[in-house]
């Protein structure tokens, strides 16, 4: 099969494979080749895949969609992290404290904007008030 796993601005992997897990709305779930089509919601969860020659790969998915069609297996999700194992720690805790870090930046961006945003408009009314009172 192949898996696609895209991310909302670009693909991140495009890998040949034997099995892929995950776990959606309804609970976990193993596709196979073979399989029937699926279209799932996936939960934030860890997203795992084998190659032919038994390479696991893993990423933290912070709900998406999954679709499997024929032998193309497609994984969107809002945030996506590459996980490898650490020493001391598995890779659920890698890949859920690099999502818990990411989404907190996220956070302190969209704040930040919006501060900007604020004291842009403010100027703005500030100005059109001031060319107000002079005409």
């Amino acid at each position: 099969m192949e898996l696609i796993i895209m991310s909302p601005t670009a693909i991140m992997d495009q890998l040949q494979v034997t099995k892929v897990s995950a776990r959606g709305g309804e609970g976990s779930f193993t596709l196979l080749p073979g399989h029937i089509d699926l279209l799932s919601s996936l939960e934030r969860s860890i997203l795992t895949a084998v190659e032919e020659n038994g390479l696991v790969h893993v990423w933290g998915v912070d709900g998406g969609i999954l679709t499997k069609q024929g032998d193309e297996v497609l994984v969107s999700s809002p945030l996506i992290v590459r996980g490898d194992e650490q020493k001391g720690e598995s890779t659920e805790q890698v890949l859920t404290r690099s999502i818990d870090e990411t989404l907190e930046n996220l956070r302190r961006e969209s704040k930040s904007l919006q501060t900007q945003s604020l004291r842009m408009e403010s100027d703005l009314v500030r100005r059109m008030l001031e060319l107000g009172g002079e005409l």
